[in-house]
């Protein structure tokens, strides 16, 4: 069976995923979506002040339809783990290698913290996979690109074609089997708090989120928050975490043609690397301390902890930022290349153009950036 398919049509256009799991926002003209507002006001301001389909995934969020969680929140009796992040690592990479059943394993790997953990979880298998990657890795991760291109892992065979439109001869071969570091975010914390200070991240989140959107969202995310007065990156953790994260699983079918579930006569060809019971366990059991970072550097402290015990450099660990590179057309848009690992006017850009008109105004190139005007750079 063909699984090719109209680029034209490329966003978002797999039917049983706009109906049955998590359709995209839809941009209407003026007329018919000031109608749509008058119906769905709600829906639409919590979906555009995230720029994301809500869907919370322990069914406290309203929505004009009803969609099926892939991965619904554990039951309140079965949330906590003993387990360290590298055991849900390793769990996870040898359940990847199981779910592809003698299929070829191919590692999606951006030069990020997710993948890179993913990288090293399967690399510590000793089981052979395809890595897939493009020149952006080699800016966010020199140390591992040298590695890889020195052939010090024999099992890994290198594929530079890593972006949208790139792995469909993989993608549509019914012997390949994926993995990629999705939920990744959602398992550690939310990086929109990266938009807000560090006194606003720090203090009690109902004084920077506003009253609407605490009001919209108070049942999801107090269904996993383990304290009322939580900061604001503990509240944005809780958020994604119930109500971001199927959008998150997702999206590879939008980039990449790859489905984390079954169709009709056709099985999965993905596996995401933290939607697993351990580590969504993981996720609630430590949300005080994967909130208690203060520096970016410090943000998902325990994969980089893991990539450094693993093999990877403590300059990585010490100093990579997280960027947003599950989309990599964000990488590309600066006059210069962005290493990830300095905090300058380039990489607020990167947060600026992720966050758009949901982010404050930051400065760059000597001018103040507003909502609206990222998308006007050059």
């Amino acid at each position: 069976m063909s699984l090719k398919r109209d680029y034209s049509q490329r966003i978002w256009a797999n039917h049983d995923w706009d109906h049955k799991y998590c359709p995209d926002p839809i941009r209407f003209p003026p007329d018919i979506q000031k109608q749509r507002d008058t119906f769905f006001d709600k829906e639409n301001a919590l979906n555009t002040y995230f720029m994301t389909r809500m869907i919370c995934r322990a069914g406290r969020l309203r929505t004009r339809k009803k969609y099926t969680i892939l991965s619904p929140i554990l039951p309140r009796d079965d949330r906590h783990t003993d387990m360290d992040f590298g055991d849900c690592a390793d769990e996870s990479a040898l359940e990847c290698i199981r779910k592809a059943d003698n299929r070829n394993v191919n590692v999606l790997w951006s030069g990020g913290i997710d993948s890179t953990a993913v990288f090293w979880a399967l690399q510590k298998t000793g089981h052979p996979f395809n890595l897939h990657f493009d020149p952006v890795a080699e800016t966010e991760h020199p140390f591992l690109w040298d590695l890889l291109h020195k052939n010090k892992f024999p099992q890994v065979t290198l594929c530079n074609n890593y972006g949208m439109g790139l792995i469909d001869e993989y993608a549509d071969d019914p012997d390949q089997y994926f993995v990629m570091g999705e939920p990744g975010d959602n398992i550690h914390g939310a990086g929109r708090s990266f938009i807000f200070s560090k006194e606003q991240r720090n203090a009690p989140y109902h004084e920077n989120v506003p009253e609407y959107i605490d009001k919209m969202l108070f049942q999801s995310v107090m269904e996993v928050l383990n304290k009322p007065d939580a900061n604001l990156k503990q509240w944005h953790w809780a958020m994604s975490y119930t109500c971001k994260y199927q959008y998150c699983m997702l999206r590879s079918i939008r980039n990449f043609h790859l489905y984390c579930y079954d169709r009709p006569g056709i099985p999965a060809n993905l596996h995401l690397f933290y939607d697993t019971p351990n580590f969504n366990r993981w996720s609630i059991t430590n949300q005080t301390e994967n909130s208690a970072w203060q520096e970016h550097r410090e943000y998902k402290m325990p994969a980089k902890d893991y990539c450094l015990v693993n093999g990877d450099s403590q300059d990585y660990r010490d100093n990579k930022l997280k960027v947003p590179s599950s989309n990599r057309e964000r990488l590309t848009m600066f006059t210069k290349p962005c290493s990830g690992m300095v905090v300058d006017e380039d990489w607020m850009l990167v947060i600026k153009r992720t966050f758009g008109s949901s982010a404050p105004d930051i400065e760059y190139g000597g001018r103040t950036l507003r909502n609206g005007e990222v998308s006007r750079l050059p």
